[in-house]
């Protein structure tokens, strides 16, 4: 499975209904894509697959009510190499990273245990929290470095990592501000994804992909090159209760 230049938005149910969830397979790759205000105890990804491999996304809960922000609960080979993962204060699940953690009911493990999490920026702003949860078999493995840890948390590997303690200390932005994941390539021209502005696309806000209007400049922080978002229209869902109650991205039906 390939999921990717995509955007998901808003999305989750009771704990069960997440903005992706692969229930099995042999692999699952995310790559450019943004996941965002993940709501109703879902997680931003889940993945049973025996490889996942996730690269150049922002995954980030930001006002939503989510659980954890990538769960692979099987375990398997999973990369996640260049990534914005960011927890936001309305988490119900305190873990951000979740490896291998239904692992310990029967036949509900892949056969390879590894964790390659590598180049990521990690942001908790939730003020407690633990960035990398998992269950540990005799065959696991943990690769994790290079990556920037940010807020409040536990952290087990620290070795090969930085950790700061809030967003000033890593000079980022103050919340809901989220950086690009993979801005440039390595020959350094642009890549020009869409990625988040720094301005927060709450339930209130009205975001329409084909002019950009969220007060965030075209071509800055936002890129609207990827052709599934030309021409979308937006809509606004009245629905009276809670996070439902909010307007929406409709992408144009192809």
């Amino acid at each position: 499975i390939l999921v990717e230049d995509s955007l998901f938005e808003r999305l989750g149910a009771i704990g069960q209904s997440h903005p992706i969830y692969i229930n099995g397979g042999k692999s699952m790759t995310l790559r450019r894509t943004v996941i965002r205000g993940c709501i109703d105890q879902a997680n931003c990804f889940k993945s049973r697959a025996q490889q996942n491999t996730l690269t150049c996304n922002v995954i980030a809960s930001m006002d939503g009510n989510s659980s954890w922000e990538v769960d692979i609960p099987y375990g398997g080979r999973a990369t996640i190499r260049n990534n914005v993962i960011q927890q936001g204060a309305r988490s119900v699940n305190y873990g951000i990273i979740g490896f291998a953690m239904e692992t310990h009911k029967p036949g509900q493990k892949n056969p390879e245990q590894t964790l390659n999490l590598e180049n990521n920026l990690i942001i908790n702003d939730h003020n407690k929290g633990r960035f990398i949860v998992y269950r540990e078999h005799k065959n696991t493995k943990f690769n994790v470095r290079g990556n920037k840890f940010v807020g409040k948390g536990r952290l087990d590997h620290r070795t090969g990592n930085k950790l700061f303690r809030d967003r000033a200390a890593a000079k980022l932005k103050a919340y809901p501000a989220l950086p690009e994941a993979c801005k440039k390539k390595l020959d350094g021209t642009a890549i020009g994804f869409f990625w988040p502005c720094d301005r927060a696309l709450t339930h209130t806000a009205n975001f329409h992909v084909e002019t950009g209007q969220t007060g965030c400049p075209v071509g800055g922080e936002i890129s609207l090159d990827p052709p599934m978002f030309h021409g979308a229209k937006s809509r606004t869902d009245r629905r009276a209760t809670g996070d439902a109650a909010r307007q929406d991205i409709v992408p144009a039906q192809r």
